[in-house]
């Protein structure tokens, strides 16, 4: 009776808040409702479980093929999420707040830690929203690359070997390492923030890829030769740590 009740619910709940039109408006409706949902889901849930301790705790465990009710709680999200479109939706809204956030726009944190969350103990984390999230991130950062790359300014020396600043709006590649290590620096602090901590190394490596590993070769012929002449010893230091986490050192010898 209490699972056909969950069932039930939980039906009524997600598919009022899957119904919404897809534009700008209501994609952050469906994020807002979802989150709110989820967190009263939960504490809901917590309360049914602690009402039915002595049940958990006996006639549960002793009975083969028989959920907790905090895991069937769980499974009846799961299982809805996942059969119909809403788990792929919500998907896309989180990772469209990240890269807002990527963008310099102000996003809620909060909101997004708790869908978050709610892929985490739903177990949707890594093997539903963990792959778009990477693919989605390295189709981010070979755009912005590709753009900063194609637009670089050799570093200029004078005859007192002292460094021309660029223009103003113009990026020579020590200003680009010194923006890789910022977004560097971003994403673990997302990562603390709000996403999985296992997410880390791939996030990472995904952005030192992108970023760094994919046009080492134009860095290096660049202005390699102009900074090390200049003595420019904080940006040699992010070359050098930059080419060692992509495995890229060979490429200082040629």
């Amino acid at each position: 009776m209490l699972q056909v009740e969950l069932e039930s619910y939980t039906r009524k709940q997600l598919s009022e808040i899957n119904s919404r039109a897809a534009d700008s408006t209501t994609n952050e409706k469906v994020l807002e409702q979802s989150q709110i949902f989820w967190t009263g889901y939960i504490q809901q849930l917590d309360m049914i479980r602690c009402v039915f301790l002595y049940l958990d705790r006996t006639y549960v465990l002793q009975t083969a093929n028989v959920l907790s009710l905090w895991a069937m709680g769980l499974n009846t999200v799961k299982r809805y999420l996942v059969e119909t479109d809403m788990k792929s939706r919500l998907i896309r809204l989180v990772i469209g707040e990240i890269t807002k956030e990527r963008d310099s726009k102000v996003v809620d944190r909060i909101k997004i830690s708790a869908l978050v969350n709610m892929f985490i103990e739903l177990g949707l984390y890594v093997p539903y929203f963990m792959p778009v999230f990477i693919e989605s991130t390295r189709e981010y950062y070979q755009r912005e690359s590709r753009r900063m790359v194609r637009d670089l300014v050799p570093v200029i020396v004078s005859d007192t070997m002292q460094i021309d600043e660029p223009q103003s709006g113009a990026m020579d590649v020590p200003r680009y390492l010194s923006h890789v290590c910022s977004r560097l620096e971003q994403e673990s602090e997302r990562i603390e923030s709000y996403l999985y901590a296992d997410s880390k190394t791939v996030l990472l490596a995904t952005v030192r890829m992108e970023m760094i590993e994919k046009h080492t070769d134009r860095l290096l012929s660049s202005s390699f030769d102009a900074m090390a002449d200049a003595d420019m010893i904080a940006d040699l230091s992010n070359l050098y740590a930059l080419l060692a986490a992509v495995n890229r050192l060979d490429s200082l010898k040629k």
